[in-house]
């Protein structure tokens, strides 16, 4: 029996459980290190797939909606430093989206109720990983549940290429395959139970109201 079994056993602690930590704390800073160092892998953020914890973005640290890969690295950044709004870096390709934007998440919780998140599943589309939202639930919206594919989203050749892949977090503007880990406690953006008109949405190529 070596000293650290020894002294461990002494101390009440189960050796195997003390090793199996230790490697699972070392796996999360080197997760930690690489990701600070490298960027993200593209598997990190796979399409089709909810991502369920806030990514901030490489440059400010606020939010990330999207993934871009520059120099064979995945970088998240936030809407203000998104490419496709005209920020300089041009020679960033866009990978696809995690979460939506400021302004969408916005008006999400301007309308309130529940949204469900569809993402472009087709990697070789031009759009490919974009988001689009369904807001359900409530008496006088079309749809008490989400569809599995979003509605009138069928392209010029017949195909629907946004699947359902969970529900928003109105609060934090995370992604949840289940429903009930997106419920935000207290309800603060209504249940879906009244019936209040919508406003106008200035997102109406992201939102289906």
């Amino acid at each position: 029996m070596g000293l650290k079994d020894w002294l461990a056993r002494r101390a009440g602690v189960n050796v195997f459980d003390h090793d199996r930590y230790v490697v699972r704390g070392k796996m999360r800073l080197l997760r930690w290190l690489r990701q600070f160092i490298v960027g993200y892998r593209p598997d990190d953020f796979a399409i089709g797939q909810a991502v369920t914890t806030k990514v901030r973005c490489w440059v400010c640290g606020r939010r990330s909606s999207a993934v871009f890969l520059v120099a064979d690295r995945n970088v998240a950044l936030c809407q203000r430093h998104d490419p496709r709004n005209g920020n300089p870096a041009e020679d960033w390709m866009y990978m696809g989206e995690l979460a939506p934007d400021e302004k969408t998440l916005a008006e999400m919780q301007l309308y309130g109720c529940k949204f469900a998140a569809y993402q472009n599943t087709d990697i070789f589309h031009p759009r490919r990983g974009e988001l689009k939202f369904l807001r359900y639930g409530y008496l006088n919206n079309l749809y008490a549940v989400p569809p599995e594919v979003f509605p009138s989203s069928e392209d010029e050749d017949g195909k629907h290429r946004y699947k359902l892949i969970g529900y928003v977090n109105l609060y934090t503007g995370t992604i949840h395959e289940s429903e009930k880990d997106a419920e935000v406690e207290g309800n603060p953006y209504g249940s879906g139970e009244d019936e209040r008109l919508l406003p106008d949405s200035s997102s109406s190529r992201k939102l289906w109201t």
